[in-house]
């Protein structure tokens, strides 16, 4: 169910799903389902569905590389999880991936995942699998929301934070 506002700004609820430009997708009631979202200094991420504890999802293209050898290049993921159930198994999955910049890069490849976005970690329970090029994982949060990105960004944002 996605979240709408009335005329006189109650929330209602409707059978659709939602999703914004900016990649936050939510499927049921805010405060109840889980929530992706990539709406933050080097957020990227493409939600293309989400059930329950799972999340299928897919990389943005990166615009801007288009000019210079007229290609889309894609191997980037950052995104935070919200409304995370911490008694339960959480899963995610990128698929798309025998399409981005650099296939090879895959196997063996750990997610990495953090709570504060300064302490950062990998994933074990990663896998991907190479025929399909979807990339898997699995986690049982600690706290009702967590990053994940492709490595431990350095946002403009700490970059601000360094220099002020």
């Amino acid at each position: 169910l996605a979240l709408s506002l009335s005329p006189l700004h109650r929330p209602s609820f409707s059978p659709s799903a939602s999703l914004t430009r900016h990649g936050s997708f939510s499927l049921s009631k805010l405060s109840m389902s889980l929530h992706i979202s990539a709406n933050f200094d080097a957020g990227n991420i493409i939600v293309n569905e989400v059930s329950g504890n799972e999340a299928q999802l897919s990389l943005r293209k990166e615009p801007f590389t288009e000019g210079t050898d007229n290609k889309s290049h894609s191997q980037w993921f950052y995104f935070k999880a919200s409304n995370l159930d911490t008694n339960a198994v959480t899963s995610f999955s990128i698929g798309g991936l025998l399409e981005c910049s650099y296939p090879s890069a895959w196997p063996g490849y750990k997610v990495a995942a953090s709570y504060d976005r300064d302490q950062w970690f990998r994933i074990q329970e990663t896998t991907y699998d190479e025929q399909k090029g979807i990339l898997r994982w699995t986690v049982t949060p600690k706290q009702s929301q967590i990053f994940f990105a492709y490595f431990a960004p350095y946002s403009y944002e700490r970059h601000m934070d360094l220099i002020a």
